[in-house]
C-alpha cells in the first residue's frame, strides 16, 4: 500500500505512470506490502482466476520469488514505471524505498528486476503469451 501521496498523469516512459503528489526525502518508504490491503495470490488461486481476471492480474500484479505469491496492489502502485536508473528500491515483496530525494512531480520509478520473478519484454504482456506462460 502507498504511505506517500500521489497522482497518475501521462508517462514520457510508457502509457500512464505514477507521480510524486509531496516532497518524498531519501530512504523514506513510499509503499510496504499490507495482506489486508494488497492481494497475494498462489499459483493454485492465479490458475483459478478466470481468464479476464487471469490477464488483468498477470498485467498489473508481479511475481515474488521470496513470497511465492503474485502480488496485486491494492492502490495506484501499481501503475509504477520500469526504469534501468530508477529513484527507488525495491526490498522484494515487503517495500519501496525513495533512493533520492523525489519532488512534487517526479515519476516514482522502480527497477522490475529487483522484484519481479517474470521477465519484461513488451511481448510477455500480449494476452496470448500471459496465459501461456501463466
Amino acid at each position: 500500500m502507498l504511505l506517500v501521496r500521489t497522482i497518475i498523469l501521462p508517462s514520457s516512459i510508457h502509457g500512464i505512470g505514477l507521480f510524486a503528489d509531496q516532497f518524498i526525502p531519501a530512504q523514506t518508504v513510499i509503499w510496504h506490502f499490507d495482506p489486508k490491503f494488497d492481494v497475494g495470490y498462489t499459483d493454485q488461486e492465479f490458475q483459478n482466476l478466470s481468464p479476464a481476471a487471469q490477464l488483468h492480474t498477470r498485467k498489473y500484479s508481479y511475481f515474488s520469488a521470496e513470497m511465492n505469491l503474485w502480488i496485486l496492489c491494492g492502490d495506484d502502485a501499481r501503475f509504477m514505471n520500469h526504469s534501468d536508473h530508477p529513484n527507488t528500491f525495491e526490498e522484494p515483496g515487503i517495500r519501496t524505498i525513495a533512493l533520492h530525494d523525489i519532488h512534487p512531480g517526479e515519476e516514482l520509478l522502480c527497477d522490475y528486476n529487483q522484484f519481479d520473478a517474470r521477465s519484461f519484454s513488451e511481448d510477455d504482456f500480449t494476452p496470448e503469451k500471459s496465459l501461456a506462460t501463466t
